[in-house]
């Protein structure tokens, strides 16, 4: 189960990174698109940002219950 917790602890982690460099990319292809792509692009890196808050809790509260559940037995 430990190794379980860390895995995943690990997955999110790269899944919050990727996602900022998503969000971050289309921002700066939005900013050289001046059309209506722009304001997809826009949306869709506001999307992407609330889901990297979203996975940020999910990593904060995973990362407590390890440390609770693992730290306390060593």
């Amino acid at each position: 189960m430990r190794l379980e917790m860390l895995n995943y602890l690990n997955t999110l982690d790269r899944g919050i990174v990727a996602l900022e460099v998503v969000a971050a990319e289309l921002v700066r292809a939005a900013s050289v698109t001046p059309d209506e792509a722009a304001d997809i692009m826009l949306t869709l890196a506001r999307r992407h940002r609330v889901r990297i808050l979203e996975m940020q809790g999910q990593f904060a509260a995973l990362k407590e219950i390890y440390s609770e559940r693992y730290n306390s037995q060593t």
